[in-house]
Parts: structure tokens; sequence; C-alpha cells
């Protein structure tokens, strides 16, 4: 029973990837995109990377929280969140130079985007039954974790931020 309603929701997850692909792809190519468009277009993701995490640990649930918080803490910030300030430490603003197009950047996305399709692929042998050699696999796990926690360490940052703000707001307004 489980391993059906693995395999079908790895395949509901992939039909969601490949949509949101081709929205995203078509909404540039047609100078169609919008607020909403991009607003809906991470809230897609984080479902359909949300279902893999939590497919593939128990504690995928811990990673899809911080995607979430930081979802709302960066939508407060409005259209401009890619763009780091002053403020912030060096290593944000290495992954997010050019609006996350850096090398860091592209590293720290490919992990969050990457990371639990290719745990999947790889926990459920598929990989290895393409010929992929496993030294491949672990050096292709590796990179894309430590992808995954240099955004997670820009996650951090927003989410901090977020909340020192709202208690500072919190305390002006009580003074």
């Amino acid at each position: 029973m489980y391993v059906k309603f693995k395999y079908e929701l790895f395949s509901c997850t992939r039909r969601i990837i490949y949509f949101t692909g081709f929205d995203g792809y078509f909404a540039r190519k047609l100078n169609q995109s919008s607020v909403f468009g991009a607003w809906f277009d991470v809230v897609i993701d984080n479902i359909s990377r949300g279902f893999l995490w939590c497919l593939l640990y128990k504690w995928g649930y811990g990673v899809i929280l911080v995607e979430w918080l930081t979802f709302v803490c960066t939508h407060k910030r409005g259209a401009n969140w890619r763009i780091p300030d002053e403020n912030f430490p060096l290593l944000c603003k290495l992954v997010m130079q050019n609006c996350f197009k850096s090398p860091l950047g592209i590293i720290a996305l490919t992990g969050v985007h990457c990371l639990p399709v290719w745990l999947y692929a790889c926990d459920s042998n598929f990989l290895t039954d393409l010929g992929l050699h496993l030294w491949l696999q672990y050096t292709g796990s590796a990179v894309l974790v430590v992808g995954r926690l240099l955004a997670f360490r820009v996650e951090i940052f927003y989410i901090m931020t977020h909340v020192r703000t709202m208690l500072d707001e919190a305390a002006s307004t009580s003074d």
C-alpha cells in the first residue's frame, strides 16, 4: 500500500514540476509575467518540494517549514526581496548577488530545487538503474547538499530578520 502511495505521490510531484517549468518558460517567452504568477509559482514549488521531502524523510517537514517561513518573510519585503541590503552578511550577499545569478546563487538554487528529486532518484535506485556510478551519485548528492545548506543560511537570515523587525515594531508601538 505504502509503495503504491509513494509512487503516486512522486508521479503527482513530477507532473507539478513539469507544469511549473512549462508555465514559467511560456510566461517569460510571451512576456506574460505578473505578481500573482510569481507568487503562485513559489507556492506550487513549495508544495511539490514539500511532497518530496515528506515522502523521503520524516524530518522533511522541517525543510519545507523553513521554505514556507522564508516565503512569508520574503513576500513581506516585496518584489525586491532578491536584492540584498548592505547590512546582509557577506555569504548571503554572495549567494544573492545579481538575483541569485552568481556561482553561489546557482549552486544554492540548484540545491533547493534539485536535491529532493535527486535524493528520490537515489533512494528508488533510478540512478543506479540508469548506470550512474555510485561515486557520481555521492558527488552529486554532496554538491546539492552544499547548495541546499547555502540556501538554508539565506533562509534563516531572512526569517531572523523578519522576526527581529516584528519585535522591534512591537516594542516601538508599546512605548
